[in-house]
Parts: structure tokens; sequence; C-alpha cells
């Protein structure tokens, strides 16, 4: 039970029995919620949008022997939430989603290997009751043939071919029905070379029914210094490509347009890690060339008014790069610190909003006895620069810092209580222009094991 009126629920249940494993899972959250769109008016009151979410999920497996065995998985959710129209616009507008998948997923142990088929299956229907009304029904077929060979006890290989099919068509658009396939093949190489040096390099070649071919490739060197000493480093690089299609959605929706190009980048990583028994730091620097990024574009006529949106590749190309470290300090073996920071930037900004330059945070976990833990959270998301459509004008968010607190303590091995405090000190942000966010709200709840 939470703030907003919010409860949730959840069981699980597994076990195994000779050849057969089993588990069963159910999940249930609602919450009357609050306005979405932020009300800015004193004298008027947004009605609260709520929500209500379902979800079960059945797994079960069975070991023909030691070298061959079958998962299979079913899963159902449901999701009905309320939501506004738009920024500082209060409506009666609703959604609806539905969505079943089932896998199923044998696995066979070879003498230097191992070969898995992943067979899935997943239909969705999302139904939205608004003054832009859709009710958008969805298909994916996917197969998958994984191979994974040991050439030496230093060199490994994974080769495999996947093939999806999704289809897609909105039923209050008779028009916009639509479908497309991608075959994938693959391969790739893991060698661990004597001395420190790992190297994994491998090729993919998308193949799209609209779109063709177009293969792409990583290749990952890493090296670890004093490999057996208490202290150990390790130098890693990266240089890959990605060629990323349109969805179904962004070609062929109400706001599709069947002129975009894939999206295209050339990616380049370099860093470090240093490890020790009480210290694990990682640090690396990034950069990405891209092409055609798409992005959601709002349009209007020579007057300057609104007319509608559209998917575009808003720019040809674009440089986006920065740094990421994390850090962990293991102050005692009840007590770890870790904080982390992450800072990137591109060369046109206005193809990147809603971004922030500069985001950090840091965490202290707490066990002073075995059965209490104790956690503390901070985090800063920067200044970020949005595009407004309504004013049609740039707009400056300021920064934001944000508490959060949990803690839980176990009874008896089974019964464990636990709370949480998010935004302690009720900090009052914009995370998207227009809309509200929460304030300072909480949770609590308990958990019980029943063992055999």
């Amino acid at each position: 039970a939470g703030s907003y009126e919010t409860f949730s629920q959840n069981a699980l249940v597994s076990g195994k029995r000779d050849k057969i494993s089993w588990l069963l899972s159910a999940n249930n959250v609602m919450s009357k919620g609050f306005s979405s769109a932020l009300d800015a008016d004193p004298s008027r009151e947004f009605d609260k949008d709520g929500l209500s979410k379902q979800n079960f999920l059945l797994k079960g497996g069975y070991a023909f022997n030691p070298r061959f065995k079958v998962d299979v998985q079913g899963a159902y959710e449901q999701f009905s939430a309320d939501y506004d129209e738009y920024e500082f616009f209060d409506a009666p507008n609703t959604q609806d989603f539905k969505q079943f998948r089932v896998n199923v997923n044998p696995q066979w142990i070879l003498d230097k290997g191992s070969l898995e088929s992943r067979i899935t299956y997943s239909a969705n229907d999302r139904v939205f009751t608004s003054s832009f009304p859709a009710d958008l029904n969805g298909q994916t077929g996917q197969a998958e043939l994984i191979h994974r060979h040991h050439l030496s006890d230093k060199i490994q290989m994974l080769s495999g071919i996947q093939y999806q099919r999704m289809c897609f068509d909105d039923a209050l658009s008779p028009d916009a029905r639509a479908s497309f396939s991608l075959l994938d093949p693959y391969t790739s190489l893991l060698a661990d070379f004597p001395l420190g040096l790992n190297v994994h390099a491998g090729v993919r070649l998308n193949t799209h029914s609209v779109y063709g071919s177009r293969p792409i490739y990583n290749v990952n060197p890493s090296f670890v210094f004093n490999k057996e000493g208490s202290w150990r480093y390790k130098a890693i690089a990266s240089l890959s490509t990605s060629y990323i299609t349109p969805s179904l959605y962004q070609l062929y929706s109400a706001f599709g347009n069947e002129d975009l190009d894939p999206e295209k980048s050339r990616n380049f990583e370099a860093g470090f890690s240093l490890y020790h028994k009480r210290l694990a730091l990682n640090a690396v620097w990034f950069s990405r060339d891209e092409s055609d990024p798409i992005d959601f574009v709002t349009l209007v006529d020579e007057n300057g008014e609104y007319i509608g949106g559209q998917y575009q590749n808003i720019a040809q190309e674009r440089n986006v790069s920065g740094v990421e470290f994390d850090v962990s300090v293991f102050l005692s073996s009840a007590i770890t610190l870790s904080g982390n920071f992450a800072c990137m930037d591109t060369d046109i900004a206005e193809s990147f909003y809603k971004i922030p330059k500069v985001k950090y945070g840091a965490t202290l976990t707490a066990s002073p006895s075995s059965p209490f833990t104790f956690t503390l959270k901070y985090n800063y998301t920067g200044d970020r620069t949005i595009f407004d459509f309504f004013s049609f004008s740039e707009i400056e968010l300021t920064s934001y810092s944000l508490v959060d607190v949990y803690a839980e303590y176990t009874f008896l091995k089974d019964l464990t209580l636990y709370g949480a405090v998010n935004n302690l000190f009720g900090e009052d942000f914009i995370a998207l222009y227009g809309f509200t966010t929460r304030g300072r709200n909480f949770n609590v709840g308990m958990r019980y094991n029943f063992r055999r």
C-alpha cells in the first residue's frame, strides 16, 4: 500500500520434481493516482488519473535426459489507465492494453557446445479513447536458432539466425494495415588469450523486407593487467555499427511516415576498470556518429498554426559523445557506498531535446544486522531544453534532486516487512513540461516465503 491510494499484491509459487519444473506468478496494481496534467489555475481542480494493471506468468520445463530439455512459458497482461489531453489540459481520456505471449525454448547440450531454439508469439491490443482515438492491434512472431561451439579451451564461437514477422493495424483506420519481416544471420568469436587479452568480434546481416540488407559489426578488445594481484586493472575498447529500421507505428500509423530512412550509427568506446576487495571503479568515454535519427515532429502551416504531427528523420548527421563513471566502495562487510556520473552532449542541440547533459547519483546501503537493510539514494538530473509545441518555442527546465529511502526487516527468515519514502524532501520539479510529478510519497508492505 502507498500514496495516492495505491495497492499492489503479488504471489509466486515454484517447484521442481524429478524432470519437471514449474513457476506461476501473478501481480496486481491499482491506484487512484493524481492528475497527469499540471493544473496551473488555482480556481480549477483537475480530476485524478488512475490505473489498474494485472499480469500472469506460467513457466514449465521438462528434462527429457541430461542433454535435452524444453522450457515453455505463457504470459498475459492487461493495463488500464486514465490520461489527460496535453500539457495543462484536463481530459477524460482512457487507454486499455491487453497482451498475450507464449514462448517455447528447446535446449540441447552437445559435446563441444550447445544448440538452442527460441520460438515466441505475442499479440496485443491497445485502445485509446480521446480526441485522437485509436484501436491498435499488433502481432509478432519470432524464431531463433543459436549454436555455441568451443573451438578450443580459449576460443568460443556463437552463430545463429533470427526471423521476425511483425503485423500492425488500426481498427479505426482501415488503410493503416501493414507488416514486415526481418531475417538476421549472425556469428561472433570470443577469444580469451593468455596474459589477460580478450577479444570479442561479431558480424550480423540485417535483412529487412522493406529496407533490404545491411551488415553491422562489433569488435571489443580488453586487457586485464595484474590478473592475479590484489589490485586488478582492465582496459577496454569497442568499435561497432548499428542499423535501426523504423517501427510499424512510425511507418504506418496516423502519425507515420513511409519515407523514413533507417537510423544508422558508428559507435566508439574506450575506458578502464579498477578492482580491489574494497573498491570497484569503471570509467567509459563514448562517441556515436549518427545518421538519420528519428523523432516525432510537430507540423505547422504557413501561419504557424498547428496542423498535426509526424515521425521524421530530424538530422542527416549528428555526433553524440560523453563519459560515464560508476564506483562502489565497500566500507565494511555491512556498508557499501556507490556513485555514478554521466555527461553527454551533441553537436546539434535541437535534435536532442529533453536529454540532460549531466546526471549523477549516490547510494548508501547498510546492513548493520543480517535481518535489517537500509538504503539511502540521491539522484541529480541536470538542466534540460525542450521544444514546446504550443508556444512553438524552446523552454529551459531547471535541474532537480531527489532523495529516496528504503528499509526492510526480516523476521524468522520468512516474513519481511518493508517500506520506502520517495522524494523524501518533497522536491517540486518538472520531468515533462505541463504535467505533474510525484511529491513526497510512500509505500509499505510485507513478503512471506512459504517453505516446504
